[in-house]
C-alpha cells in the first residue's frame, strides 16, 4: 500500500500503518515540538525513528540548507511483468502552517518543477508512474493535485493527501486520474485502471 500521511498519524489515502509499502511526506510530518520527524524522513537517517519504519518517506520537492533532498524522491517497484514509479511530492504551503522552528534550514520547492524534472527519467524507467502527493484537492487548478495533473499530465495517477476530500471515485483533470480517501485513515482509496 501506499499513503499519503503524516509519520505519526494515519491521515491521507492509506492502509493500516502495518502494511504501508511507501509513505510521502506531508505538511504534518513537521508539525510536531520534537524535531525527530524531519530526521525520520531524511534519506540516508539511521536513527531509531527511521529504523521504526518498514518504509521509505518520499518528497522530491523537500530540501535541506545545501540543496540535498531531504528524503528519497522516488521509488520504483517490480510486480509481475511490469514496473511502477511512486514519486512523493509535499506542498510546499507547509512553511505556513508548522511550527517555524522544525522547518529550519529546509525549503520547499514548487512541486510541478520537482515532478518535470523526475517524470521523465521514471518514464524512461518504469511502466506506470504514480505521484504519491500532500498538495490537496482545491476548487480549481491553480494550487494542489488538480495543478499537478494539468501542469503535468503525464502521470498516470495521482494518490493525494492533505485536504481530507473524501472522493468515492476518481476526480480527472484531463486524463490525469486523482485519488484520495479522505482522512485519518478512516477509508481505503484504489486506484483502478
Amino acid at each position: 500500500s501506499i499513503s499519503s500521511s503524516s509519520t505519526c498519524c494515519n491521515r491521507g489515502w492509506i492502509a493500516p500503518a502495518s502494511s504501508r509499502e511507501i509513505s510521502s511526506s506531508s505538511s504534518t510530518s513537521f508539525d510536531s515540538e520534537s524535531t525527530a520527524e524531519p530526521r525520520l524522513l531524511a534519506s540516508g537517517s539511521s536513527g531509531p525513528e527511521r529504523q521504526e519504519a518498514k518504509f521509505p518517506f518520499l518528497s522530491a520537492n523537500v530540501l535541506r540548507w545545501n540543496g540535498s533532498l531531504l528524503a528519497e524522491p522516488y521509488v520504483i517497484k517490480e510486480f509481475d511483468g511490469f514496473k511502477v514509479a511512486v514519486l512523493g511530492l509535499t506542498t510546499p504551503d507547509t512553511v505556513n502552517l508548522e511550527l517555524p522552528q522544525n522547518l529550519q534550514d529546509l525549503t520547499f520547492a514548487d512541486e510541478v518543477a520537482a515532478a518535470r524534472r523526475f517524470v521523465p527519467e521514471l518514464k524512461r524507467k518504469a511502466d506506470i508512474v504514480i505521484a504519491l502527493t500532500h498538495l490537496g484537492i482545491f476548487d480549481d487548478d491553480s494550487s494542489g493535485s488538480r495543478r499537478l495533473a494539468k501542469e503535468v499530465p503525464e502521470l498516470d495517477l495521482i494518490v493525494d493527501g492533505h485536504s481530507h476530500t473524501r472522493l468515492d471515485k476518481p476526480l480527472y483533470v484531463g486524463n490525469v486520474p486523482i485519488v484520495q480517501a479522505w482522512q485519518w485513515g478512516l477509508l481505503l482509496g484504489e486506484g483502478v485502471a
